[in-house]
């Protein structure tokens, strides 16, 4: 099970980073210790929650059987949080390549794609 997830500023509820994971748990874990990857500015907002002692709140937008399905849906949820003016700390801007999957055709794709 694939899960799409926010992490939430809980001072004013505005999501920084979307992301995607099967195992919220220790993703959870590497964001707040800061070893979740290179994305700087997103680890600094979590380094600046730390030292305000304020929790990062992670919650799940989604979940999906289909990894290809599942990163459609994250880059959905970063655009539509960026639409909402929302600080987003997402490096991705553009579609990810989807490998075809008999879950994750084209008609599929362009279907979750126009969900509001």
């Amino acid at each position: 099970m694939y899960t799409v997830y926010a992490l939430v500023d809980p001072r004013d509820n505005k999501v920084h980073y979307v992301g995607m994971t099967e195992d919220v748990y220790k993703r959870f874990i590497n964001h707040i210790t800061g070893r979740s990857g290179s994305n700087y500015e997103k680890n600094a907002w979590v380094h600046g929650m730390r030292n305000a002692s304020v929790m990062v709140r992670m919650d799940v937008l989604e979940q999906t059987e289909d990894i290809g399905q599942a990163h459609i849906r994250e880059m959905y949820w970063v655009n539509h949080f960026i639409q909402l003016q929302h600080p987003i700390t997402n490096k991705m801007r553009k579609m990810p390549k989807v490998a075809y999957t008999p879950k994750a055709s084209i008609a599929a794709i362009e279907a979750t794609l126009m969900v509001a």
